[in-house]
């Protein structure tokens, strides 16, 4: 009982440390330090193995301690279906429209998508990771791949966080115009380049710079007077 005690006290630390990383640094870090380390579950583990031996031991499995047994019982029930769920179920958010319908959930887990190809072959894996600024990231993954006599390694560098593709100018006059569109997905905001003559098709949105091949595209073109839209 003394050492399920400690174990209780180091349970109740746990999630409250685990709130407040929550609250300075996010929801995946709180999981990645707290709720999916080792530790957190070899406390609850043992907890639970606690008090399925408290049930034998107190003798509880008797009609006249009932109420004892259903509110130890309860705890192990709990346990169960958390860890039913951390082994099968996935969090996510899904975006169904006003009068419309969808099949698609974007999970809130994480992964590092690869994707390696000879223009032949093709290797495809998407590893989940955590990565953010506050914790320690480090991850090595090793794979073969058909032809390469040395395996394929790929390995944590470094983090920038908020990075996009943008263009900086140069201060010179010479060079290639350029339009940048701003669309909004289900991956958020996403910024688009058009080189003059290029045509963006993507998110339901085909849109052409300087380029008037599609009579179907938003057309966005440049005069003397300035930019001017056609629309079909």
């Amino acid at each position: 009982m003394s050492l399920m005690t400690l174990f209780l006290f180091a349970f109740f630390v746990a999630i409250g440390r685990a709130t407040f990383i929550e609250n300075d640094f996010g929801r995946h870090v709180a999981q990645k330090l707290v709720y999916q380390a080792w530790w957190f579950e070899m406390i609850i583990g043992y907890l639970t193995l606690s008090v399925l031996f408290n049930i034998y031991r107190y003798k509880l499995l008797q009609w006249k301690k009932i109420g004892s047994l259903m509110f130890h019982l309860s705890f192990v029930v709990i346990i169960i279906g958390a860890w039913v769920t951390r082994v099968t179920g996935f969090e996510g958010a899904m975006m169904i429209r006003e009068d419309g319908s969808t099949n698609i959930i974007i999970s809130y887990d994480t992964f590092l998508q690869m994707k390696i190809h000879d223009f032949d072959q093709q290797y495809v894996y998407n590893m989940p990771v955590i990565l953010d600024k506050s914790t320690n990231n480090d991850f090595d993954y090793t794979f073969d791949f058909p032809g390469e006599v040395d395996p394929i390694t790929i390995s944590f560098v470094g983090m920038k966080e908020g990075v996009k593709d943008t263009l900086i100018p140069t201060g010179k006059s010479s060079g290639d115009p350029y339009l940048e569109i701003v669309t909004v997905g289900q991956n958020g905001r996403q910024y688009n380049y058009l080189k003059s003559g290029d045509i963006l098709n993507g998110q339901g949105l085909l849109m052409s710079f300087n380029n008037d091949s599609l009579t179907e595209a938003i057309s966005i073109f440049e005069t003397d007077s300035g930019l001017f839209i056609k629309s079909p």
